[in-house]
């Protein structure tokens, strides 16, 4: 964002655009001018989810539309494979983003829910039950979200926010059965606006997964022998029309993955920008933690790029999270609630079973909890009057 001035716009999230994204945008719009084709699974594809693959250290990558989608295909290849079951009990934090839960009620599944530990915004491990089904935990904000006591077979991770997030050489993602990312505008690195991807080391799931992106159809007209299947009639079909597990498409598109490229190349130089962004902040608002609960690592030695910088506003200071968002807006710095609240609370699943008990963390979080952007887009000029207008606000409260 050249030309800045106090008093323009902050994002709390953006894409951050060059030379690099430009030449593959017009590198790839003629390409699939040329070869009529801009639709999924073509070269653009391969290589994007080849190489994505390669960064987060699994051997399958499938592009999808969104992260949303991701997780449900998540949670049917889970219910198919037979690791999940129709009715099981499905462990996940009470602080999350509406469709890690929606996907298990899609699907026929109880959330079990547990608080997030303070300052982390991630799952407290020691309030799991003993014995639970399966697990979905998100890596909130871009933290790392300690799994290492979960069996891997019935555990499916929500990276959606953790783009470059690593402990000791693993991604976030690639720990349990599935990993699920997104590239939505605000994240990471985007696919045109939106976009996700589903990463497994398992045959199975993945081929599950992938054929239900696919409407749930047997094979393409590309890559089948026509009609070599059958219908349950015994007719002769072709297995691009023939379908044997309920699907949608929910498919990236070759524009979009050539984009995905083009940003992954940069991904070190966007995560070292918004790690230091991270840090920059932290330090500027240390002398404000009587006031605020600062944002903390969940898992020691976990090397994490922060999707966003996130503040508590104590129940003890002397304004609300109101007021400090007013005052940050007015001056046309964005914000956000953190996620969720507790979901519990969402009008969407006002009357849904969820089982769990009270979680008074995500309660505070729900009530005081506020992102500020750390993006690659943000200068330090930035990033300094966010601090300096926030310390103004806090002493006019307790001056």
């Amino acid at each position: 964002m050249e030309n800045w001035s106090p008093g323009d716009r902050i994002q709390y999230g953006g894409i951050a655009w060059s030379e690099v994204e430009h030449r593959s945008a017009i590198y790839a719009l003629e390409t699939c001018a040329t070869t009529g084709w801009f639709g999924p699974n073509g070269p653009f594809s391969k290589e994007f989810s080849s190489s994505f693959a390669q960064y987060v250290g699994s051997r399958h990558c499938y592009l999808t539309n969104s992260g949303s989608s991701s997780l449900e295909l998540a949670v049917q290849a889970m219910l198919r494979t037979g690791r999940w079951q129709h009715g099981d009990t499905i462990a996940t934090p009470a602080l999350t983003f509406t469709t890690t839960l929606a996907v298990l009620f899609r699907n026929g599944l109880v959330p079990y829910v547990v608080d997030v530990q303070e300052g982390t915004y991630v799952i407290d491990p020691d309030l799991l039950p003993e014995k639970c089904s399966g697990y979905l935990v998100p890596h909130l904000l871009g933290n790392y979200a300690d799994v290492s006591s979960l069996p891997n077979e019935v555990l499916v991770e929500d990276s959606c926010d953790a783009l470059g997030t690593f402990l000791d050489g693993i991604h976030t993602g690639s720990s349990g059965a599935i990993g699920c990312f997104s590239f939505y505008g605000s994240h990471h690195i985007t696919t045109l606006g939106c976009g996700g991807a589903l990463v497994t080391d398992d045959d199975d799931l993945f081929s599950i997964a992938s054929q239900s992106a696919q409407w749930g159809r047997l094979g393409s007209a590309q890559n089948s022998e026509r009609y070599s299947s059958k219908l349950t009639s015994g007719t002769s079909y072709d297995p691009a029309f023939t379908w044997d597990m309920p699907g949608y498409n929910m498919q990236m598109v070759e524009m979009q993955a050539a984009m995905g490229t083009a940003q992954l190349s940069r991904i070190e130089e966007f995560n070292a920008a918004r790690k230091y962004n991270f840090e920059f902040l932290l330090e500027g608002f240390g002398d404000l933690e009587e006031f605020f609960v600062l944002p903390k690592v969940g898992v020691a030695n976990a090397d994490v790029v922060w999707f966003v910088f996130p503040i508590t506003v104590r129940d003890t200071a002397p304004f609300t999270r109101l007021e400090l968002a007013t005052h940050l807006e007015n001056l046309n710095i964005e914000t956000r609630p953190v996620m969720s609240g507790d979901v519990r609370n969402q009008p969407a699943y006002k009357t849904a079973n969820i089982l769990g008990p009270e979680a008074p963390n995500t309660k505070a979080v729900e009530q005081g909890g506020l992102e500020l952007g750390c993006w690659q887009g943000l200068s330090t000029e930035m990033l300094t009057y966010c601090i300096e207008k926030t310390h103004k606000f806090v002493s006019g409260k307790t001056g």
